[in-house]
């Protein structure tokens, strides 16, 4: 018994050191590829993304350095130096016309659309550096129908189609104070006095006038008009909000 249990631990102990050592290992092995990555960087750039799509699309080399202003022997240079970094072939070259690989094949796919990102980049920061903004944010209530506004958005889309309009519906005296929270751009149909807002500028619309209204079985309803001033001191009324002429902006 003694000798089955000694033997058992002296076997433990030599998976228990093997496996620390394995362990140790993986981890060097690990910091070791994260070094190299760290140091190595990206070993793909927009330049070999392109020269690779072109090549694909037109088919050669040839075609391709027409349509980049490029030698092709320039483009074949880029193409081993890509395969040669992530250790792939893009190219098979065995007819005339080469051929994407499978690894190719998603190399394009997916470098298409870094390139296609890469381009809307370029515009929107040339864009941004114009003074053009990537969003307008527009705050409405219901003053204004929603509707009105459909019309006015494909002319402004073709007028200034890389600006989102994002909008927002508020409760009318929520409006101003998103201005002047900085969480809308524009506010339409705004009512009431503006706030104090540095540059801002108004445009008025036109004039809210209330109507004094009751409900059907209210006993005013019964009332011939015009009513009288002194008529509604009669009864019990419910006022929603004070009622005098407002602007809207």
């Amino acid at each position: 018994m003694f000798h089955c249990e000694r033997s058992f631990f002296n076997h433990l102990h030599g998976l228990i050191s093997f496996l620390t050592h394995s362990r140790d290992h993986d981890k060097s092995t690990i910091r070791s590829c994260e070094y190299t990555s760290r140091v190595d960087g990206m070993k793909i750039s927009l330049d070999s993304l392109q020269v690779v799509e072109s090549i694909a699309r037109r088919g050669t080399f040839g075609l391709a350095g027409n349509e980049l202003h490029r030698a092709p022997s320039s483009l074949s240079y880029v193409v081993q130096k890509l395969e040669s970094d992530l250790g792939i072939r893009v190219f098979d070259r065995s007819g005339h016309r080469v051929r994407l690989t499978r690894a190719g094949t998603v190399l394009v796919e997916e470098g298409r659309q870094v390139l296609r990102s890469a381009r809307e980049l370029e515009d929107r920061a040339r864009r941004t550096e114009a003074g053009w903004e990537n969003e307008l944010a527009i705050a409405t209530n219901g003053l204004v129908p929603f509707d009105a506004l459909l019309s006015f958005i494909p002319s402004f889309q073709a007028a200034i189609s890389h600006t989102r309009l994002r909008f927002s519906h508020d409760l009318a005296g929520d409006c101003w104070q998103a201005l002047f929270d900085n969480r809308v751009d524009l506010v339409i149909g705004a009512i009431g006095n503006p706030p104090a807002v540095h540059e801002l500028s108004i445009v008025p619309v036109g004039d809210l006038k209330p109507v004094f209204v009751v409900s059907p079985r209210h006993p005013l309803a019964a009332t011939m008009e015009p009513l009288a001033c002194s008529a509604p001191a009669r009864v019990k009324l419910v006022v929603a909000s004070v009622m005098r002429p407002m602007s809207v902006y």
